[in-house]
């Protein structure tokens, strides 16, 4: 509280005094520059010498602050709103204060000020969130990245999530900053080589630039696209979430699960819902003996397989994101699958080795399973392979 107005002329050179200002200088951390004695005037001119009145010195807050804070000044491409209009005083006591930095409260108190604190609720929170650390991910003032991120995910993630971790059912979760590096690290490796004339061959028998035998090979490391293009927060919510792994939305994460578009909204916001809505199909998907719809025959029943017990939402170094592995219970199977022109070889712990050709109807193992619906005719079939290889 400022004290009453004077009842003569200021004297500038000595109105700031304990007997005034008793409050100042008794918190954890006071401006340095108000630990002087006759610093007060380096901050505050008076407005009027008949008056308690002042101005800051220079004539904004932010000028003021930028004669000594000179290495804050605005220079990024994103800026937080009050640094962007000078309000240093929004989050900054300019004198003193209890909290590091000055700050006029704690962190995330501070910021749910603005911020608000429903975003920051929910069953699941984000560690940092939950220890109050959002300057962990958040610069205050400044940064290059959107929402003043200090870097770009997914690196920003591989800060903490770059080891393997459990979930909180004590599952083991598979670390992804090697799949996302190695790649990375094979494919520039991969131009180097091509750009000196060497040939590169892939896994899947693509050549380089000169067709000869491959020398060397990159390795097969499929990453999810949103994962690769370092979209984490399209799955996954950065503050807190009603879902298990701060998921955006519904996905079952128990290996049987009664189907229902609902149950796996988090998928159908990218995935088109149709490859599981019919027994029989020439043309929703790809993953079918003949016609007959494999991916209903796992998913859509009421003890349905997850997508996770045969793909990985991350990255994989088999085809179609298929895992190396998956988690049944206590127990971690393996999964081998060989993908074909037409179709596939699955091998998995949970049945025998199955073959599946969508160009063809007679896979007996598959034929011998109860299955609703007709089978297409040979010319039917053909027809759709011939429509998909163009």
């Amino acid at each position: 509280m400022a004290p009453a107005a004077p009842t003569g002329k200021i004297d500038t050179e000595a109105s700031c005094t304990a007997s005034c200002h008793q409050d100042y200088g008794k918190k954890k951390h006071v401006h340095r520059a108000a630990t002087t004695g006759q610093a007060c005037k380096f901050c505050h001119r008076p407005a009027s010498p008949n008056k308690h009145a002042f101005k800051p010195q220079p004539d904004t807050i932010s000028e003021l602050c930028f004669e000594c804070h000179n290495e804050q000044a605005p220079s990024k491409k994103v800026r937080h709103m009050p640094f962007e209009s000078g309000m240093c005083t929004s989050c900054h006591d300019p004198h003193q204060s209890d909290q590091a930095k000055l700050l006029k409260e704690p962190v995330p108190q501070l910021c749910q000020g603005c911020h608000g604190e429903d975003k920051f609720k929910g069953k699941v929170v984000h560690g940092p969130v939950a220890e109050g650390k959002c300057l962990g991910c958040h610069h205050p003032h400044q940064e290059e990245n959107p929402r003043m991120l200090r870097k770009e995910p997914p690196e920003l993630c591989f800060g903490c999530h770059d080891k393997v971790q459990k979930d909180a059912k004590g599952i083991t979760l598979p670390a992804t900053k090697w799949m996302f590096e190695a790649k990375a690290k094979a494919e520039a490796e991969a131009k180097a080589k091509a750009d000196k004339g060497k040939d590169i061959k892939a896994k899947d028998g693509g050549k380089g630039k000169d067709g000869d035998k491959a020398k060397d090979e990159i390795p097969d490391i499929q990453l999810h696209p949103p994962f690769e293009a370092g979209l984490c927060t399209t799955c996954h919510q950065p503050h807190a979430s009603d879902a298990r792994r701060l998921l955006a939305a519904a996905y079952p994460l128990d290996f049987y699960a009664s189907y229902s578009e609902a149950t796996y909204g988090l998928c159908f916001t990218c995935h088109a819902s149709d490859i599981f809505k019919e027994p029989r199909t020439l043309a929703d998907t790809g993953f079918r003996s003949g016609n007959l719809n494999l991916h209903y025959r796992h998913v859509n029943r009421d003890k349905g397989r997850y997508c996770g017990a045969c793909h990985s939402p991350h990255g994989s170094r088999q085809p179609k994101l298929i895992n190396t592995s998956m988690h049944f219970g206590t127990r971690t199977l393996g999964i081998k699958y060989e993908k074909t022109e037409t179709g596939g070889t699955c091998s998995p712990a949970c049945h025998s080795s199955i073959a599946y050709d969508r160009c063809k109807s007679e896979i007996y193992t598959l034929k011998t399973t109860p299955r609703k619906g007709k089978d297409a005719t040979e010319a039917e079939l053909q027809a759709a392979c011939g429509k998909e290889k163009k």
